[in-house]
């Protein structure tokens, strides 16, 4: 399927609003039919989950230890940033989709 001047099909505005929502479940690389790094994201989202309910999440005297809290706070430090890469590469317009094409058009 070819568009003109390479403008993807896919709506920045749509792409945007499931970053901000979804963040680092990768919704939005779906969207834009980027499937390998959407997974990425939803296996480090998981694996952020997982060493935060290790840790005990919030309980009160639950054994922080350091083993699990290392580890989940590098992992969501990445993801944090790629997805705050991705806001900021959808909102000035030079994030592309899976065919590498910018998705420029809001609506």
């Amino acid at each position: 399927m070819e568009f003109e001047n390479g403008v993807a099909p896919e709506k920045r505005l749509v792409a945007l609003v499931l970053v901000y929502i979804f963040g680092g479940l990768g919704i939005h690389r779906f969207y834009v039919g980027k499937k390998g790094t959407a997974v990425a994201q939803i296996v480090l989202s998981f694996c952020v989950i997982i060493f935060y309910l290790l840790v005990g999440g919030n309980k009160v005297g639950a054994n922080k230890n350091v083993a699990f809290v290392l580890p989940m706070v590098f992992i969501g430090s990445i993801l944090g940033v790629w997805v705050f890469i991705d806001m900021v590469k959808i909102l000035f317009g030079v994030f592309r989709n899976s065919n590498g094409q910018k998705l420029v058009d809001w609506t």
